[in-house]
């Protein structure tokens, strides 16, 4: 099946509504972007966990991926916390936050406990808000959560750190704290950084906005992103980006 006829399949068969239709094609070109990016940086291939896993969309790429979450959910297999892994020292691969760190609480903790459990050569396969100046107005203008690149420390004080983290989370520590980080944790080694997605909020939607582009246009909005790749530091709303444990 090609990928128009993929797109058309899902609009036409999905028992979902529009918001669902769209968050999982989203994130299943995210997955597949994840997957590519995995095998090309990282060695291990120990157990993989993803945390923050929300409706476990993971599986659909990744069918053996360990899925988690904070709360219960859909597809979820552990309840945990990612601040403290249930897990052995050097028994993972891999581990997958898509839009995740930026709502830990305490950064450092989770951190520190990649290290412990991670295998050499694996290492954390981050999604998160790029800090391109389109990124920072879109992500203000159209969400309620932070996006505060002058947060005087890396750790979380509200209470609803779910909901609102704060999105420049990843400028914080590969950029802005970028020595500092490095300094903490030395094991962990920035292997790859790709900017992304143009439209993905007009796509996806989010809790904050409802997708506004039927799914039927999704082909059409993935050959303007390839045509715009070479902008994309500039102009995408994400990033993904892996820690590779040395």
């Amino acid at each position: 099946m090609n990928f128009f006829s993929e797109t058309i399949a899902i609009a036409q068969n999905s028992k979902h509504d529009q918001f669902m239709n769209s968050l999982w094609f989203a994130n299943n070109e995210r997955y597949k972007l994840i997957l590519k990016a995995k095998n090309k940086y990282l060695q291990s291939n120990g157990l993989m966990l993803e945390i923050g896993s929300g409706g476990g969309l993971a599986k659909d790429v990744f069918p053996d991926v360990i899925t988690s979450d904070i709360n219960s959910a859909y597809n979820v297999d552990l309840i945990i916390d990612a601040q403290k892994l249930p897990f052995d020292n050097e028994c993972l691969g891999a581990i997958l936050a898509i839009d995740v760190i930026h709502h830990i609480p305490d950064i450092t903790k989770f951190f520190s406990e990649a290290v412990r459990v991670l295998k050499s050569g694996g290492g954390i396969i981050c999604v998160e808000p790029n800090w391109s100046s389109v990124a920072k107005y879109l992500l203000k203008k159209h969400t309620e959560e932070p996006y505060n690149i002058e947060a005087e420390k890396w750790q979380l004080d509200n209470e609803n750190a779910s909901i609102y983290g704060n999105q420049a989370m990843s400028y914080l520590i590969l950029k802005r704290d970028k020595e500092k980080f490095n300094k903490m944790f030395p094991e962990l080694k920035l292997v790859y950084l790709k900017s992304f997605d143009i439209f993905s909020y007009k796509r996806m939607g989010s809790i904050w906005l409802r997708p506004k582009t039927p799914i039927l246009f999704f082909p059409l909005t993935k050959v303007m992103e390839w045509l715009l790749t070479p902008a994309m530091p500039l102009l995408g709303l994400w990033h993904l980006f892996i820690l590779k444990k040395i």
